[in-house]
């Protein structure tokens, strides 16, 4: 997957949980699909990587942490069933 990521300014920095992030355009599809868990999308070495899992922090200087990659944005969690007011959906 060739993205200009270049010229991102980066939204802060994640910090790997269980698994390293995964490349390609396979692996963004997939987490785009998976609404009910967090979707982090960094810059792996100038490639786009998406992860589900880890911490971030927002708007802070570089870690020293060297595992830390440019946090380039963010969709937290949002499962459908909490979308709208409950009243509405019934």
């Amino acid at each position: 997957m060739n993205l200009p990521i270049n010229d991102i300014t980066p939204l802060g920095w994640w910090h790997p949980g269980r698994s390293t992030p995964q490349s390609g355009a396979d692996a963004i599809q997939a987490g785009l699909l998976q609404v009910s868990r967090p979707l982090y999308i960094v810059d792996d070495g100038g490639r786009p990587g998406v992860a589900q899992n880890g911490t971030i922090a927002i708007g802070t200087a570089k870690p020293s942490d060297p595992a830390g990659l440019p946090l380039l944005g963010y969709a937290p969690a949002l499962h459908p069933r909490h979308l709208g007011d409950p009243n509405f959906k019934k």
